[in-house]
């Protein structure tokens, strides 16, 4: 199956029957429950049992790991035989912190990825956490091993709870359950590389202006940052009051389509509206559905998404639920088949709209009854904002389970049109450092573990936010800002979890030169094809790019990472190199790669940093 249907599968296997692929153990059972874990601890060691399929109860397990426990956990586990294409672990939750834990995965010592695991429970974070009891939000969480990290004869399969990014020893806040643990042998080639679950990332202008020099240095930022040519989302607003300033509306579009990005976009703004600026009928009237109309006949073709307005209870738009109604509802006949239609970017409250605050979380009837026509599900939040009552990730769960928990993943696909930290958000004071970067990385990796599409907020203007210093339309100048009084930048931290969660295609086969050097440590690496991606919707866009990511995980240690991948065929593969430097000048520079078909990669990396090769494949002969 292609990746870019693959938005909502990844909890699909939930039972023992269900499993497609060769299952090759399990831990638990998968009901949805853990009660089958009467164990206190969790073992250092495990053996998996020649009765694993047959058990109805696992002594040797607790049912979670809470808060402040770490744990590493040896799994072993002999193959007859090699898995032909992969090994994938799967992983559900039945509940989690809202403080976003992760779970590090090692096939014998080979380093195989971090599941950032998404929760709303306390211990966590929120303004008073009984109004979020009950609120869970369970997952089933999917990790590809790559087959050649396999032997025949005993395996090892290393889980380890990790601690805080910025403090790996500080497990306080961390806590989760789990249904089940389980190793499935895949049997078909892979589309996508499993990294915990699909998920696709962008990073909005924060500017409206769409004229040449903002269509020339689309390209260079979105490179930057990690999310070109993978199907990633840029959030574009095309709103009626706004055409003077956005002469090239039809260039910008085209651009993205040539960068393969997906296009969420809004029109109609809403702002100021009442109910009686409606038809007498309820409906919109004319001025307004032929704006939406030319919208639609101009640019249907090139985007994938319409977002019917922003923030719809705060002063910024002021809006009445009864006209962002009506627009929802014209939008629904309008609309091309391809496009799907998103509820507003709800920040639930804010002390505007019509009725007051329509859209918070004493209103969850009113956000069904509009989103009716919507296919997918919306909201913003920054900080830990999500796990707030109303926060996007809470109100949500009571939006579409009314509060009971959510047994795997959400209804629709999750869309958050703006998140990330401002420069005064701070993380826990335990953590003991860098507080401001910290919480600006939670935000993001809450959002890779329930979401399905975010855009974070802004490479410009809105100085809190900000990731970028200098001149806007060239991209030489450009400087990374750190994060609040923190040297780490929002580019830096971005960019880590993006070439890591968000870049999309068939995986190239690799293994690691330094295997001994790296067993056990926190890095991971990532090679794409983006060429197997099917085109996008409407807009029919491609990639042909290979995108090869390299990624250091660890925050407080280097590490060089030695790789050798094998491309698709042999050649001078030409094109870009991103490296961790915070300015753009010095981070860009072009390379070629000499493929035979194989290519070693020798790369050193910061604590934290990232490299990223985006490569033009030779022709075919």
């Amino acid at each position: 199956m292609n990746v870019r249907a693959f938005a909502l599968l990844a909890g699909a296997l939930l039972a023992p029957t269900a499993f497609a692929d060769t299952l090759l153990w399990r831990i638990g059972q998968a009901d949805n429950s853990n009660q089958e874990f009467t164990g206190h601890g969790v073992p250092a060691t495990f053996e998996i049992p020649a009765d694993w399929a047959a058990r109805t109860t696992w002594p040797e397990w607790p049912t979670q790991s809470g808060s402040p426990d770490l744990f590493t956990s040896d799994i072993t586990f002999n193959v007859t035989a090699i898995p032909p294409n992969a090994g994938e672990l799967m992983f559900k939750t039945v509940w989690a912190s809202a403080a976003v834990p992760e779970l590090a995965v090692w096939c014998n010592g080979n380093p195989c990825g971090i599941i950032q695991i998404g929760g709303s429970s306390f211990p966590g974070y929120g303004d008073d956490w009984k109004k979020t009891a009950g609120r869970e939000w369970r997952k089933t969480y999917r990790l590809t091993i790559p087959g050649e990290f396999f032997i025949v004869g005993k395996n090892t399969l290393r889980l380890q709870k990790l601690g805080h990014p910025y403090n790996r020893k500080l497990g306080l806040f961390l806590g989760f359950g789990w249904d089940y643990f389980a190793l499935l042998s895949v049997s078909s080639p892979l589309a996508e590389a499993m990294h915990g679950k699909p998920v696709w990332m962008g990073v909005q202008p924060g500017h409206f202006e769409i004229k040449d020099g903002q269509v020339a240095v689309e390209a260079a930022a979105d490179k930057w940052l990690g999310v070109a040519y993978s199907g990633n989302p840029q959030r574009v607003g095309f709103w009626s009051d706004l055409p003077a300033m956005q002469p090239r509306r039809l260039e910008y579009l085209e651009a993205l389509k040539a960068l393969d990005m997906t296009v969420i976009l809004d029109g109609l703004n809403c702002r100021n509206t009442k109910p009686e600026h409606l038809a007498a009928d309820g409906t919109l009237k004319p001025d307004d559905r032929a704006y939406l109309d030319d919208i639609f006949t101009r640019y249907g073709a090139l985007f994938q998404y319409y977002e019917l307005c922003n923030e719809p209870c705060m002063n910024i738009t002021n809006a009445s639920l009864a006209y962002v109604k009506a627009a929802a509802a014209y939008v629904a006949k309008i609309k091309p088949a391809h496009v799907k239609l998103a509820p507003p970017g709800y920040a639930f409250g804010g002390g505007q709209g019509t009725p007051v605050n329509w859209d918070d979380g004493d209103h969850d009837q009113n956000r069904r009854d509009l989103e009716a026509n919507c296919q997918t599900l919306n909201g913003h939040s920054y900080g830990l904002s999500f796990a707030y009552k109303n926060g996007s990730l809470i109100e949500n769960i009571d939006t579409h389970s009314g509060g009971m928990p959510m047994s795997e993943g959400w209804p629709k696909e999750m869309l958050a049109t703006e998140c990330g930290g401002h420069d005064e958000h701070s993380d826990v004071k335990e953590i003991g450092g860098n507080l401001h970067a910290s919480l600006f990385d939670r935000n993001l990796r809450g959002h890779i573990a329930f979401c399905d599409r975010f855009t974070a907020f802004s490479l410009w203007e809105d100085t809190p936010f900000t990731f970028l210093t200098g001149d806007r339309l060239k991209p030489e100048t450009w400087k990374a800002r750190g994060v609040g009084t923190d040297a780490d930048t929002r580019v830096k931290l971005f960019r880590r979890l993006a070439l890591a969660y968000a870049t999309h295609g068939r995986p190239l086969p690799y293994s690691y030169l330094n295997a001994a050097a790296v067993a056990h440590q926190l890095v991971y690496f990532r090679a794409v094809d983006t060429s197997s991606l099917a085109p996008l919707p409407g807009s029919g866009a491609t990639s042909r790019k290979i995108l090869v990511s390299l990624v250091n995980f660890d925050l407080q240690q280097p590490h060089e990472m030695q790789v050798r991948a094998r491309f698709p065929r042999a050649g001078n593969y030409t094109g870009e190199r991103f490296g961790p430097d915070a300015n753009y000048a010095l981070a860009r520079r072009e390379v070629t790669v000499a493929a035979d078909p194989s290519f070693d990669f020798l790369v050193p990396l910061g604590p934290g940093e990232s490299v990223q090769f985006i490569l033009e494949p030779p022709p075919a002969k």
